[in-house]
């Protein structure tokens, strides 16, 4: 069978890219599981880590698209 992703990364400068934006998401799919073995260490409490966890969580999808949206409005800024 054929790979559909195959196509994709025949273009020049995509797998670069692809791997690029791989080691960028890593820190938001670490910082909940940093939060919990913190928390539950220095306090004890599952509870308190897993709650903390989840606000991280649930603020997180709140703000996403009103910073993605004044992204949008406002422009990227250049990197030096």
């Amino acid at each position: 069978m054929r790979n559909p992703y195959a196509d994709i990364f025949r273009a020049p400068g995509t797998k670069g890219f692809a791997a690029a934006a791989f080691i960028a998401r890593l820190p938001i799919a670490m910082a909940p599981i940093g939060i919990v073995a913190m928390l539950s260490q220095t306090h004890g409490e599952y509870w308190l880590a897993g709650a903390v966890s989840a606000t991280y969580a649930l603020v997180n999808a709140f703000l996403s698209p009103q910073v993605s949206r004044l992204v949008d409005r406002r422009g990227q800024t250049a990197i030096a």
